[in-house]
């Protein structure tokens, strides 16, 4: 039993690694270099302690009662098992992009384009320094609620 709960747990980030940061580029020609428009109202000093690189660290993610903790290296080896390699075990913010999406913060909640392609999903930074981001990612699918608190450490 324990394993199976390991497992699903596993799948949960592995959905959350995935889905939390899809992405579509897309053609507009709105203001994204921070100094205002849709998807440059990041506040100074948020954006100063952001940009950067960013490597995923550790993650723990609860649903059904169920909580479990990860490592890289476990994110590393599922990826490996499915194949699948995922777009921010790495994530490098500049002052409108991060891998290359567009994103904006507003309070605590931090907006990448195209993750709005998942109802419900919200992302929150739960905390920054200069060092360690501390992302908090929730959303439901059919009636059940996931959620989990991703550490970033600033290379």
């Amino acid at each position: 039993m324990k394993r199976n709960v390991f497992n699903f747990m596993a799948m949960f980030f592995v959905a959350v690694l995935t889905l939390g940061f899809t992405s579509c580029g897309d053609d507009d020609d709105d203001d994204s270099n921070g100094s205002g428009g849709q998807w440059g109202n990041v506040p100074a000093e948020v954006l100063q302690n952001l940009q950067g690189t960013w490597d995923f660290y550790s993650g723990t993610g609860t649903s059904m009662g169920y909580t479990a903790n990860l490592s890289r290296a476990d994110v590393e080896e599922i990826g490996r098992q499915m194949n699948f390699s995922f777009w921010d075990l790495t994530m490098t913010f500049t002052s409108s992009t991060v891998n290359g999406a567009r994103y904006s913060v507003q309070g605590d909640k931090l907006i990448i384009e195209g993750a709005e392609a998942i109802e419900g999903f919200d992302i929150r930074i739960k905390s920054l320094t200069e060092s360690t981001l501390v992302l908090h990612e929730s959303f439901s699918l059919n009636g059940t609620t996931f959620s989990c608190d991703l550490t970033y450490k600033k290379r």
